[in-house]
């Protein structure tokens, strides 16, 4: 189910994931919200970033196609990379 922001006006950006501990299962979760957004016709109002917590991670969601890098962008937000 996907719930409505409360007070988006004051939220400037969204992260997804973080550089330490995001993991392939946050990114399946992830990916299961932004379905469920783009099914109902949603985009985001604010921008938002998706960050894998490792490069390990990133590649595993990549090559098991958990987290659409097209379906991110349709919402409004990128998958970043992770730095290394």
């Amino acid at each position: 189910m996907v719930l409505p922001v409360l007070n988006a006006d004051i939220c400037f950006l969204g992260l997804i994931g973080s550089c330490t501990n995001s993991s392939y299962e946050d990114m399946g979760r992830c990916a299961s919200i932004v379905k469920q957004a783009l099914k109902h016709g949603l985009k985001s109002k604010i921008p938002f970033n998706v960050t894998p917590g490792s490069e390990q991670v990133r590649a595993t969601i990549e090559r098991d196609g958990i987290v659409s890098f097209h379906n991110i962008e349709l919402l409004g937000g990128p998958l970043r990379t992770v730095a290394m």
